[in-house]
């Protein structure tokens, strides 16, 4: 298991030198509320967050890790912070009752992954579950993990004196809902505008990288090899920023990825998934440790469980696959499959009365799901019947905005794009190529348009429809249309 697959599955521990400045005094919290870019108040007891601080232009100064012990608060940040998280400090403090308790550089240990220890201050790091603590030994940290979860600025100066908003920073170290913090003005602003001029992005060959450095496209700055690719991470340009398309360099086609290249959230699914490969392939003990990950990764996934149940029921465990239906029995008190496997279990292991007992807690949980079944149902088609009339409501609005002005783009979008929800493509396409016709610019009627293109099975010509809205989309900044339109391309098999 290499470094990147312990920190996903596993357990990966680093160490690290820090600078840590203790703060004490009963405005603290309120202090720290007020200057830094995370919530501070959502933290709990014995946990911490990653935040930073920023000028009134919304450049970073400084990025640091505030820890919460009972009422206290400790800063820890890279050394090449120490000065500016100090001085601003200094400079803020006025009248509030905040003062500097001790500041030293200290070894602190990093335990990252699903299985890391819960001991010390529990949060999240390198896009995963982490518990943080003070080192008891020496350990390196692979430094191509910061990079490809996102964390370059915790070893690379290329973030320093940066715009929050061009730094992956903005994803992990903002409170979005936040206001009053020196700098909020600018990145809400910004935010709102067009989004970042240049971001981190990953791009992908199976050869070569980008160079570091400066190009047209964004700026090289770092690179690392996982598994068969090249990834190079780039500050790239907003118009670029579309995951699933390419930049050509050097005659080379590199694929344009998303930071971070790992999700956390999707991580018990590929845990589930390699314990299912392995099951097909009759590696039974290692199916259960993956889905045994995949449990410790989301303690709420059923359907772990049952594989691990039928595992232990064809290997005639029948005590353990018991154990396991019991859980899954603490997740899904109805769970059909847990009482019939319980059954099952109790049954070849000769207690007949304990095995009739789960067959009958079998028979009500299924009628108790057909009940249920039923009821939602019929919920379904009361809240169908709803849509309908408000897609009615809202159609018959968008008409008479069209019976006094037929070229008003916001009525031939809407109800172009209503058409398309109820499935009418052919009815939907001259209000959307109307809308088009007037405002070449309004990206996502290029969306709407493409996708009722590609449902007439007019693959061409939603090609070129799409291709178009992508470039629109991505001149206004506007990347979630425009990465949806790329899904559309790449479905389609452009």
């Amino acid at each position: 298991m290499n470094d990147f697959e312990k920190l996903r599955f596993d357990s990966y521990r680093f160490t690290q030198n820090l600078f840590e400045i203790k703060l004490i005094g009963s405005d603290v919290e309120s202090f720290l509320k007020s200057q830094v870019t995370s919530q501070v108040s959502g933290l709990g007891d014995h946990s911490f967050e990653l935040s930073a601080l920023l000028n009134h232009q919304g450049r970073i100064k400084a990025c640091f890790l505030i820890l919460k012990q009972g009422k206290s608060f400790t800063l820890l940040s890279p050394l090449r912070f120490k000065n500016e998280i100090i001085q601003h400090i200094h400079k803020f403090v006025i009248s509030e009752d905040v003062e500097i308790a001790s500041e030293k550089e200290i070894e602190y240990e990093f335990n990252c992954g699903p299985k890391s220890e819960a001991k010390g201050f529990l949060g999240r790091f390198l896009n995963e579950r982490c518990t943080l603590g003070l080192a008891q030994e020496k350990a390196l940290g692979n430094e191509d993990l910061f990079y490809l979860s996102g964390y370059s600025f915790w070893v690379s100066e290329t973030y320093d004196n940066q715009l929050l908003n061009n730094s992956t920073l903005y994803e992990f170290a903002l409170f979005k809902k936040k206001g009053c913090y020196p700098g909020q003005e600018t990145v809400s602003k910004i935010a709102l505008n067009r989004g970042a001029l240049t971001y981190p992005m990953l791009l992908e060959n199976s050869n070569h990288f980008i160079p570091l450095g400066k190009h047209d496209f964004g700026e090289g700055i770092y690179q690392f090899k996982l598994a068969k690719s090249f990834y190079s991470v780039v500050n790239l340009r907003r118009e670029l920023r579309v995951i699933g398309t390419s930049i050509i360099f050097n005659h080379q086609k590199y694929k344009v990825k998303d930071l971070p290249l790992n999700k956390f959230e999707d991580n018990y699914l590929d845990a589930y998934e390699r314990g299912h490969q392995a099951f097909l392939q009759e590696k039974n003990e290692s199916a259960i440790e993956h889905f045994n990950t995949a449990i410790e990764l989301n303690p709420k996934f059923a359907d772990a469980y049952e594989a691990k149940g039928v595992i232990f029921g064809r290997e005639k465990k029948f005590k353990e696959g018991i154990e396991v239906m019991k859980e899954l029995l603490e997740v899904d008190p109805d769970s059909v499959m847990a009482n019939t496997n319980l059954s099952l279990f109790y049954m070849n292991l000769g207690e007949i009365q304990v095995a009739e007992d789960y067959k009958a807690k079998a028979t009500l949980a299924n009628f108790k799901k057909l009940g249920e079944d039923s009821e939602a149902q019929e919920r379904k088609e009361l809240e169908e019947k709803a849509r309908k009339e408000e897609l009615e409501r809202r159609k018959s609005m968008f008409k008479e905005v069209l019976a006094i002005d037929s070229e008003d783009s916001l009525a031939n979008y809407g109800l172009g794009s209503l058409l398309v929800e109820e499935k009418k493509f052919e009815e939907a396409l001259p209000y959307l190529k109307g809308v088009l016709a007037v405002d070449e610019k309004y990206s996502v009627a290029y969306q709407s348009l493409g996708k009722a293109l590609v449902s007439l099975k007019r693959i061409d010509e939603a090609k070129k429809i799409l291709i178009k809205g992508i470039e629109v989309a991505t001149k206004k900044g506007e990347l979630m249309p425009a990465n949806q339109m790329q899904q559309l391309l790449i479905e389609i098999g452009s």
